[in-house]
C-alpha cells in the first residue's frame, strides 16, 4: 500500500539528503521500535502459545505497519492543506527522537496530537495526549519494575528487596525528571541504546546456546486462546515507535521526506518485527512453562558475565526513564499548569517554572544548572515529585512485569497504534469528500476492530494478571 505513490513534490530543488544524516534517521527509527518492552515478548508467547503466538504476532506487525503509514499519509495530506480548528494552538508535544530534529522551518511540521487537532479538534488533540501519557508513563513503570526486581534478582552490592530498591531509586528518577530539554540527553540516550541492544543480543546468544546444548524445552503448547488478548497487549506495547515517526519523519527535509521516508519505514518495521518475533518465539520455546517476564529472570545469576550485562542494562534502562517521562511531564505542564515546554528559556511563560510563591530569592546555582534543569521549589518541580511517586508506588505493588506491560499495550499503545490512525483517516476521508476504495475499507475495519476488540479483552485480562499477582508471567 503506497500512499505516497502519485504525489506532487511542491518544495523538490534536486537537494539529496546526507548520507550520514539518512543513517542517523534511520537508525533512530529502528531504535525507536526496541525498547526494553522486548524483554516480555517470550512471556506472551507463553500466554498464546507458539502457532497461535507467530501468526497473531505477524498480525500486529503488519497492522502496525499499515497504521503508521496510514497516519503519515494523514498528516501529509493535512500539511500541504490545513484544516482549520477551532481553540488555541496545540501543544507540541515533545518525544525522543526531537532530540536529532534541528530547529528551523521544521518545527512548523504537524504532531501526532496536531493531526488530532485539526480532524477533530480539542477532543482529538486531548485523546491523542491522553494516550500518549498512558502510554509513555505506564513504560517508566514497567522501568521502576524492571530495574528493581532486577536489582533484588542479582543481589549484588547490596541484599534489598524489589520495594526497598525502587524506593531508593526514587530521588534519582525524580532528579532525571527535570531536565529543561532531552536534547541536552543525547550522549545519555546513545549509551543508553548501546546497553539495551547488547542486552537483546547477549540473551538471543544464550538462548541459542541452550538449544544448542540441551534442545527446546518440552513443556511448550502450540495454541492457547484464552491468553490471546494479553499477548495482542504486550507484543502492541513492544511496538513503542509509533509516538516517535513523526517527530522522525520531520527531521528529514520536505522535498525528499515522501521518497526517502517510506522505504526507511518498511524496513525498520520488518526488521524490527523478524528480531522481536524470533527473539519471542525462541525464548519461549527455550524456557517452556517457566518462562519469566522480563525474561532475563530467567538467566543463570551465577555466571558473572550475566550478573554484569543485568547490571549494564539497568544503566540503559535507568538512562532511558528521562526520555520517556519527557511527552508526559510536557504535556503535563500544558494541561495542568498552563506551562509550555521549558526549554531553557527565560521568558515569563516557561523560562524559570511557575514558582511557588511570589517572593524574590537569588539563585545561587551555577548558570549551567540552572539552564539545565529546572528549580525543584516550582509547580511544576511539585507536579514531577508527585508524578515519580505515583510511578514509584504502582511499580512497588506491582509484580507481574507482562501482565502490566499487556495493560499498557492494550489501554494505550492500542489506541495510538490501531484506532487514532483509522479514525482520523476515515474523518479526512469524510472532510475530503474523497472516498476509500472498498479494500482499503475493509483493512481499515479490520485494523480497528483489532484494536477497540484486542485492546479491550487484553486489557481485561491484563488487569486480571495484575490482581492475581503472578510475578513470572
Amino acid at each position: 500500500m503506497a500512499f505516497w505513490k502519485g504525489r506532487v513534490n511542491n518544495n523538490g530543488n534536486g537537494h539529496q539528503p546526507q548520507n550520514n544524516e539518512l543513517r542517523g534517521v534511520s537508525a533512530n527509527l529502528f531504535k525507536s521500535f526496541i525498547g526494553s518492552n522486548y524483554l516480555s515478548i517470550p512471556s506472551a508467547f507463553a500466554h498464546a502459545g507458539w502457532a497461535l503466538g507467530s501468526g497473531a504476532f505477524v498480525v500486529v506487525a503488519a497492522s502496525t505497519l499499515y497504521s503508521i503509514e496510514t497516519l503519515v499519509y494523514v498528516k501529509t495530506v493535512l500539511q500541504d492543506a490545513p484544516i482549520k480548528a477551532p481553540g488555541k494552538p496545540v501543544l507540541l508535544v515533545a518525544n525522543i527522537a526531537n532530540m536529532n530534529v534541528d530547529n528551523g522551518d521544521k518545527d512548523k511540521d504537524l504532531t501526532y496530537a496536531d493531526v488530532g487537532k485539526q480532524l477533530f479538534g480539542n477532543a482529538g488533540a486531548f485523546s491523542v495526549n491522553a494516550a500518549l501519557v498512558i502510554t509513555q508513563a505506564g513504560f517508566c513503570v514497567l522501568y521502576v519494575i524492571f530495574v528493581s526486581q532486577t536489582m533484588e534478582d542479582i543481589r549484588i552490592p547490596l541484599t534489598l528487596n524489589k520495594t526497598t530498591w525502587a524506593l531508593a531509586l526514587a530521588p534519582v528518577f525524580f532528579i532525571l525528571t527535570l531536565y529543561r530539554n532531552v536534547k541536552v540527553l543525547a550522549p545519555a540516550s546513545a549509551v543508553a541504546n548501546v546497553f539495551i541492544l547488547l542486552g537483546f543480543f547477549v540473551v538471543l546468544e544464550e538462548e541459542v546456546r541452550h538449544v544448542r546444548e540441551q534442545g527446546f524445552s518440552q513443556e511448550i503448547e502450540a495454541n492457547r486462546p484464552q491468553g490471546l488478548g494479553v499477548f495482542l497487549g504486550v507484543v502492541t506495547s513492544a511496538f513503542e515507535g509509533i509516538g516517535t515517526v513523526l517527530p522522525i519523519a520531520n527531521s528529514i527535509p520536505r522535498q525528499e521526506r515522501e521518497t526517502v521516508f517510506p522505504p526507511m519505514l518498511r524496513s525498520a518495521v520488518v526488521s524490527v518485527s523478524v528480531l522481536l518475533g524470533g527473539f519471542g518465539l525462541l525464548g519461549y520455546c527455550v524456557h517452556g512453562s517457566g518462562t519469566t517476564s522480563p525474561v532475563t529472570h530467567s538467566l543463570d545469576n551465577d555466571a558473572p558475565a550475566l550478573v554484569l550485562l543485568k547490571g549494564l542494562m539497568v544503566v540503559g534502562v535507568i538512562l532511558t526513564f528521562p526520555l520517556q517521562i519527557y511527552p508526559v511531564t510536557t504535556i503535563l505542564d500544558e494541561m495542568i499548569l498552563g506551562v509550555c515546554c521549558d526549554t531553557g528559556s527565560t521568558n515569563s511563560t516557561s523560562g524559570s517554572g511557575k514558582r511557588l510563591s511570589n517572593v524574590t530569592t537569588i539563585d545561587m546555582k551555577p548558570s549551567w544548572v540552572r539552564s539545565t534543569f529546572m528549580p525543584m521549589y516550582s509547580w511544576q518541580g511539585v507536579l514531577r515529585i508527585c508524578l515519580v511517586a505515583l510511578i514509584t508506588f504502582i511499580g512497588c505493588v506491582t509484580e507481574n512485569f507482562g501482565a502490566f506491560a499487556g495493560l499498557v499495550g492494550s489501554v494505550g499503545a492500542s489506541a495510538l497504534s490501531f484506532i487514532f490512525p483509522i479514525l482520523f483517516s476515515f474523518k479526512l476521508a469524510y472532510l475530503r469528500e474523497n472516498p476509500i476504495p472498498a479494500f482499503k475499507v475493509f483493512i481499515h475495519v479490520s485494523v480497528l476492530i483489532l484494536g477497540v476488540v484486542g485492546g479491550g479483552v487484553g486489557a481485561v485480562l491484563s488487569l486480571r494478571e495484575l490482581i492475581q499477582q503472578n510475578p513470572n508471567k
